[in-house]
């Protein structure tokens, strides 16, 4: 019987892509330790979407993947790099926890977008992966609204989980989008 091996390039790029993940999934765990709570909402205000959205911006869809997978399910399982130096199962439970989903969505969409149809437009993919956290994320916080009997109508969903962050993540968007244009034109 013919065993398969790895090639040593194969083994050589899969410790690379590996360690290039967790370097990404770290980057976004020490970017959600600058965050600024909101007294009207249990969402705060994170600079880890930066960190997803650089994670898109600079791999491919697989890595990214693999990034935010990490990100997600290392802080899951204790690690404290959440948002406030949080961490474990019980973020799980919490309001933000659909934010989390979207990272993982946001990030393998905008590489994917990035890498095939938007090349040369990061600001752009960094605007279309800020965008994408959204949804899983409001539609989390809705859910943990009507589980805790808390006013889960959409307009109080968006009071709580978008309108306050619209412009700061329009801000990271275009600020991460610019810097990344930047660094490749200064590579050329």
């Amino acid at each position: 019987m013919k065993q398969k091996t790895l090639s040593t390039s194969q083994s050589t790029s899969w410790i690379f892509n590996l360690t290039r993940a967790l370097g990404f999934a770290i980057l976004t765990g020490l970017l959600a330790q600058i965050k600024i709570s909101l007294p009207w909402t249990p969402v705060p205000i994170v600079l880890s979407t930066v960190g997803v959205a650089l994670t898109a911006l600079l791999n491919n869809s697989k890595v990214a993947l693999l990034s935010m997978s990490l990100y997600v399910g290392l802080g899951l399982i204790g690690i404290p790099w959440f948002a406030g130096a949080n961490g474990g199962i019980k973020v799980a439970f919490g309001a933000t926890f659909g934010y989390l989903i979207g990272f993982i969505i946001a990030a393998v969409v905008g590489a994917y977008l990035f890498n095939t149809f938007l090349k040369n437009k990061p600001v752009t993919t960094s605007i279309i992966v800020h965008t994408l956290i959204y949804l899983p994320g409001l539609i989390w916080l809705k859910l943990w609204l009507e589980v805790h009997s808390l006013d889960d109508s959409w307009k109080h969903v968006l009071e709580l989980g978008l309108w306050p962050f619209i412009l700061n993540d329009i801000l990271k968007a275009v600020t991460t989008g610019i810097g990344i244009k930047a660094f490749t034109l200064s590579k050329k």
